[in-house]
């Protein structure tokens, strides 16, 4: 297995996982690592995965597949946006193109992974601590302003950092600049408005949402509407205003409307 990615500790901890080959990608690369990845599989690989959305690296991920590859679409690109593709290319190559949008039907799979300790699960937890504090503790990553990242509890006992290197929790560690906690509460109700957006209070559910904000009516499924549902109940436990009306709406449509 190669990976290929553009910031360096997320490559050693591929390398640290299992990966066979890291590649670190840079902004002058025509496609995914360049010259470098392809020399890894002079006949292609068997298959691809794009986890970037990057028009421009899907483009490449296409040229590293060998005869009869998959090209494996994870990463989410712009709504509008469009991708050439030969269909001569993909007809002569036998080439297989998948999309995947949500993992709703995997849990069982992936809850079995861990159970058999195929999936090592070391540094994926670091940081518990009671959803009030999320604001106060969240950290951007190293050199970002994602406050995705592992969390620790900082109580002055040894933790892992994001390279999985010991350190003292007490010191502290690309602290988040001032005001990051306001930042944290807008981003939260900004996402909280744009989800009510999606509540079909005719036919009861929740529906999908193009990038704009637009509810999408159609076929209502289970697992959307009951994420929708666990995040409004945040919002009530967060104690902000119209989360109890949505988060009761989702409720009735998980018991009674969606099949």
């Amino acid at each position: 297995m190669t990976v290929a990615g553009r910031t360096p500790f997320k490559l050693e901890l591929a390398a640290a996982y299992g990966a066979d080959e890291v590649v670190l990608m840079t902004a002058e690369d025509e496609r995914p690592g360049g010259a470098r990845v392809a020399e890894l599989a002079p006949d292609g690989f068997d298959v691809v995965i794009d986890a970037t959305g990057s028009l421009e690296v899907l483009a490449g991920c296409a040229q590293l597949l060998g005869i009869g590859g998959t090209l494996f679409v994870y990463g989410m690109a712009p709504e509008a946006a469009s991708l050439a593709i030969s269909p001569y290319d993909v007809f002569r190559r036998e080439l297989t193109i998948k999309g995947s949008f949500s993992q709703a039907f995997s849990f069982d799979r992936a809850l079995a992974l861990l159970r058999s300790g195929r999936v090592r699960t070391e540094g994926m937890v670091t940081h518990r601590f009671a959803l009030p504090e999320y604001g106060a503790r969240s950290t951007p990553w190293p050199g970002t302003h994602s406050a995705s990242r592992p969390w620790c509890i900082r109580d002055g006992r040894e933790r892992r950092d994001g390279r999985g290197r010991a350190e003292r929790a007490g010191r502290p560690r690309n602290a988040a600049p001032p005001g990051y906690p306001d930042w944290i509460r807008a981003q939260l109700g900004g996402l909280l408005n744009f989800c009510a957006a999606a509540a079909d209070w005719q036919d009861g559910g929740f529906d999908g949402l193009t990038i704009t904000g637009r509810r999408q009516p159609g076929p209502k499924h289970l697992y959307a509407t009951a994420r929708m549902t666990y995040g409004f109940t945040l919002g009530v436990m967060l104690g902000r205003p119209g989360c109890a009306e949505l988060a009761e709406h989702g409720l009735r449509g998980v018991a009674h409307d969606i099949p």
